[in-house]
């Protein structure tokens, strides 16, 4: 259970994110969230292992006027281990269990189709999260800041970022990321797109600088949605990453879906940062059932093999889920 201290840390930042957000816009403030809790099971090697974790996400968006807009966001996360965490465990320490942060803020600004948000955020680049997707993650030093864009414009859409990591690997953790990605719908059912990339480390001593391209597809047949992308970086070798899956909507209420990857160490702009699992080539399967708009339970299979060491693991997460 998390402690009462952190409890109270909530909700005495949410009352200043409130309080800080009036007094300099003189705007409503919408709140919302969602509570978490995830029990994961884990084999790796033959050797097994069990963990918790819950969190609380609690968002903070107002409304200045003339298209642009304030937002900022506190994270809440306690872990019976760090194996669980979503947190960078460099940045709080080897025995950190609780954390508490106002992770992400800055502004939105809307004009036509396209919206800009400024300031410190998460990062996906691609149509799947082949190639970056910090989305999943909490806390200091693990997002990005800068400018990112997303828009539509007629069976089009798009995105682009110019972003600065916020320390996250190596000594300087000022690495550069640019990237710009469309999606084109030949019809409603039938989606390609493309994604161009560039990752600059700071320092030679953080890893070599790299482009990167990928292609995506996407097609939906009624209940079904079939997706696939494919990436490739101009490193010499263990240089190309794919996934590709199919999900399935039974009704309102229940879903599954299997997606198979492979991830090379080259494949993507850095290690362990993808949606899928980093040097590693496996399976997920996942199901989902809401029991109402705002509660479900989800379950996650993953089997999977790292491509270098060739070490088997077998990890099932079951988390519930309430927004608010």
């Amino acid at each position: 259970m998390m402690k009462k201290s952190l409890i109270a840390t909530a909700v005495a930042t949410a009352l200043a994110l409130s309080t800080s957000a009036v007094f300099a816009a003189q705007a409503p403030v919408t709140l919302d969230g969602s509570i978490a809790y995830q029990y994961r099971d884990i084999d790796k090697a033959g050797v097994s292992s069990n963990a918790n974790k819950a969190t609380l996400l609690l968002n903070a968006n107002s409304d200045l006027g003339n298209g642009w807009g304030v937002y900022g966001r506190l994270a809440v996360q306690h872990v019976s281990n760090q194996s669980p965490a979503d947190f960078n465990t460099a940045a709080y320490g080897p025995n950190a269990r609780n954390v508490a942060a106002i992770d992400q803020f800055g502004l939105n600004y809307k004009t036509g189709d396209t919206t800009y948000k400024i300031g410190r955020q998460p990062l996906f680049v691609g149509a799947t999260g082949l190639i970056y997707d910090s989305t999943g993650y909490l806390g200091k030093q693990f997002f990005t800041d800068g400018v990112t864009a997303m828009g539509k414009n007629g069976a089009l859409s798009y995105q682009a970022a110019v972003v600065q990591e916020d320390n996250i690997f190596g000594p300087s953790g000022k690495n550069k990321i640019y990237t710009a990605h469309a999606d084109y719908a030949v019809t409603p059912a039938f989606t390609y797109g493309a994604t161009l990339g560039r990752y600059n480390y700071e320092k030679s001593t953080d890893g070599t600088s790299r482009n990167i391209w990928a292609v995506n597809a996407a097609y939906n047949l009624g209940s079904a949605s079939f997706y696939t992308e494919y990436a490739q970086t101009d490193m010499n070798n263990a240089n190309k990453s794919f996934d590709y899956g199919v999900s399935y909507k039974f009704d309102d209420k229940n879903s599954i879906s299997a997606n198979i990857f492979r991830v090379e160490q080259n494949g993507e702009f850095h290690t362990d940062m993808t949606t899928w699992d980093s040097n590693s080539k496996g399976i997920y399967y996942t199901y989902g059932h809401k029991f109402t708009k705002d509660t479900s339970l989800n379950f996650l299979y993953k089997d999977i093999e790292n491509i270098t060491s060739g070490v088997k693991t077998t990890n099932f997460r079951t988390t519930a889920s309430y927004n608010f």
